[in-house]
């Protein structure tokens, strides 16, 4: 199962997208809005008002709506390249924080995509790659 590039640019292009920085002062992409931040009530907001779901991307965005409980999925491409730093997807969460695997697709390029349903009420974790949830 390839992924196809240009099907992944149409998609892109065609989605409305919300860039959260402090720093940038604009930005390029076409359907795009830039704010300087993002809070909880204004992610109840979208999520009340927005036709289709939303997705959050950046791991200090989402840990921090994740760890708020405003999260309902999570995903996320694993790809085949170990990095010596950077920001840890998921930083200062819950320990009791449980995952529910939905979905799991393995790609020709050694990438691997999981969804999970992220389990409010305690349910038990569903180990996922690597044997952790």
């Amino acid at each position: 199962m390839g992924l196809d590039l240009n099907v992944f640019a149409r998609l892109w292009q065609a989605t409305d997208k919300l860039v959260v920085s402090k720093s940038l002062r604009e930005v390029q992409s076409q359907r795009t809005r830039l704010i300087p931040s993002l809070d909880a009530a204004a992610l109840k907001q979208l999520k009340l008002s927005a036709q289709k779901d939303l997705s959050i991307a950046g791991p200090t965005l989402a840990s921090s709506f994740l760890a708020q409980g405003l999260i309902d999925e999570v995903a996320v491409t694993y790809a085949p390249v170990a990095v010596g730093g950077g920001t840890p997807l998921f930083k200062n969460l819950p320990s009791d924080l449980k995952l529910q695997l939905l979905e799991q697709r393995t790609f020709r390029s050694g990438a691997v995509f999981v969804r999970y349903r992220v389990n409010a009420d305690g349910a038990a974790a569903t180990t996922g790659p690597g044997g952790s949830a």
